[in-house]
């Protein structure tokens, strides 16, 4: 093995339109990714980070309280709402007061809003509900006999219409109402031993993604265009939707997650409180 041959970052990023802003520059082509790209649900993206598959990943926030100690967020980054967030939602046929012992099928593909939802129905509705997983799609609802189902990211905006569901609940904005903060839903993380080993290419990768953020920012009214078919909105509607999410992670943003953490340890989902480390 060439003991100079450079150490290639491997980066996770998602496919999903709440991510299209932060990305819009490597995908535009005006941010040089200096990193080698995995595409995959959060769920995937999870999982590679932990295996060490991935070096860099937008990991949710239950997957870094999950293994906290291996991991450095890059600071300045995350998807996050203040209060409705339009792409994490409960879908229920009947009441939200009404599910308890009720069946309820929570997407795959999530790890925060899973236990972010079995929180919101205990504190907000004093139920529990039978909770099982699986993917959650259209075709695969219509004929389950399910009462609820917890669907995120695109899945979610395509299904919220769906007349089989009277009752919508918005995650984002149920947990400011109990905690008045907002709730941050995926963070980027670098592997500390990653991190130790360049850490001068990680600045610079770190750097990137603000500067694609930048450029994102910038150009929603484009993004929306480009992207509003793939969520069945309409250009208004998908511009409204990039107006709820924040991708920054200070201020009222990290309290939110300290209480998030706090309410994984109290669970006993993290076995010791959750520190947030940032890579410097």
């Amino acid at each position: 093995m060439d003991q100079s041959a450079p150490i290639v970052t491997r980066l996770g990023r998602t496919d999903y339109i709440n991510t299209k802003p932060v990305l819009y520059g490597f995908d535009k082509q005006i941010v040089k990714e200096e990193f080698v790209t995995t595409r995959g649900e959060p769920s995937h993206l999870n999982r590679l980070l932990a295996e060490g598959t991935l070096d860099i990943s937008l990991i949710s926030s239950a997957a870094y309280a999950a293994a906290w100690k291996e991991y450095l967020i890059l600071p300045d980054l995350s998807i996050s709402s203040f209060g409705h967030v339009g792409s994490v939602l409960l879908l229920s046929r009947v009441p939200f007061e009404k599910l308890d012992g009720k069946s309820i099928v929570l997407t795959e593909s999530s790890g925060s809003s899973v236990e972010l939802v079995k929180f919101l129905l205990r504190d907000l509705f004093g139920v529990t509900p039978s909770y099982e997983t699986g993917r959650i799609s259209r075709d695969t609802i219509s004929g389950n006999s399910c009462s609820a189902v917890l669907s995120i990211g695109d899945d979610a905006l395509r299904l919220r219409h769906q007349s089989i569901f009277l009752h919508v609940l918005d995650l984002g904005e149920a947990w400011r109402r109990i905690t008045g903060l907002p709730f941050v839903f995926a963070v980027w993380a670098v592997r500390r031993r990653h991190f130790a080993i360049c850490p001068d290419a990680c600045r610079k990768i770190h750097k990137a993604i603000l500067s694609s953020r930048e450029h994102g920012l910038a150009h929603l009214d484009d993004i929306s265009i480009e992207v509003h078919a793939d969520a069945n909105l309409t250009i208004a509607e998908c511009r409204k939707y990039f107006n709820h999410l924040h991708y920054g992670l200070n201020g009222a943003y990290l309290k939110g997650l300290g209480a998030f953490f706090d309410y994984l340890h109290k669970m006993k989902k993290a076995a010791d409180p959750v520190e947030i480390r940032f890579m410097t």
